[in-house]
């Protein structure tokens, strides 16, 4: 009797160990995630659709939590965000069949509310940008979860009353005292610790001059973002980044 006692109680123990375990990757492994869009200009931003869940695939475990937010960067101002959770779930209880069409189909619903999103005509002439990021970055900072990336498309292109990158006083500074310009910025708003935070700064343009204009903003922004302890990346696109 001693004897099947003590192999429960073993057999116990070790089921409880496996799950606390288990549950500690979880906790481990969850990822969040920040998709931001730029629709406010009259230039349309060419965003492959597509990259951000094969991405979100390719980041997250299969396993576990999961969480995204998405806006434009207009519409966040006025509390607009749609969010999507794909809840963790115990292998050992789950089907791994189910998990996998669970995740297509949440990959489908990130791919369907992106393409809404560009679609999305706002009418609005300003450009509110770094403001809008430094709102998303402090989220993310918040947050306890292993992974935590910020993914914004724009161009990078600030244009409210305090600057505007088609003043040509604030272009010109742009160009000739940057560290002046990311001063400016920096001193705008509170940021909060970015360590472990990835940043892609997305934006794909055929044209060198628009292009020179997105990568001396994004530059500058980086900086700022770099300093509080975030990995920055710009590029064209999300895959090749």
């Amino acid at each position: 009797m001693r004897q099947y006692i003590l192999l429960a109680a073993i057999a116990i123990l070790a089921v409880a160990a496996i799950g606390g375990g288990y549950c500690y990757y979880l906790n481990q492994t969850k990822a969040a995630f920040v998709v931001m869009v730029d629709i406010t200009d009259d230039i349309k931003l060419n965003i492959d659709t597509s990259e951000v869940p094969s991405h979100i695939a390719q980041i997250s475990s299969k396993w576990s939590e999961t969480n995204v937010r998405f806006s434009t960067f207009s519409n966040l101002q006025n509390g607009k965000i749609i969010s999507l959770s794909i809840p963790a779930e115990f292998p050992l209880m789950g089907n791994p069949a189910k998990r996998s069409k669970l995740l297509q189909d949440n990959y489908q619903k990130i791919f369907d509310t992106l393409n809404h999103l560009v679609s999305v005509d706002t009418g609005r002439p300003q450009s509110v940008i770094y403001a809008v990021m430094v709102h998303q970055l402090n989220y993310l900072s918040a947050l306890k979860v292993h992974t935590k990336e910020a993914i914004f498309y724009t161009d990078c292109q600030e244009n409210t009353d305090s600057f505007s990158v088609y003043r040509d006083t604030d272009f010109n500074q742009v160009l000739s005292s940057p560290e002046k310009v990311q001063s400016f910025f920096a001193r705008q708003l509170s940021l909060e610790s970015l360590k472990g935070i990835k940043v892609y700064m997305i934006y794909n343009t055929s044209s060198p001059e628009l292009e020179k204009r997105f990568l001396l903003m994004a530059g500058i922004w980086a900086k700022i973002f770099q300093a509080k302890g975030a990995t920055v990346i710009i590029g064209p696109n999300l895959l090749t980044n």
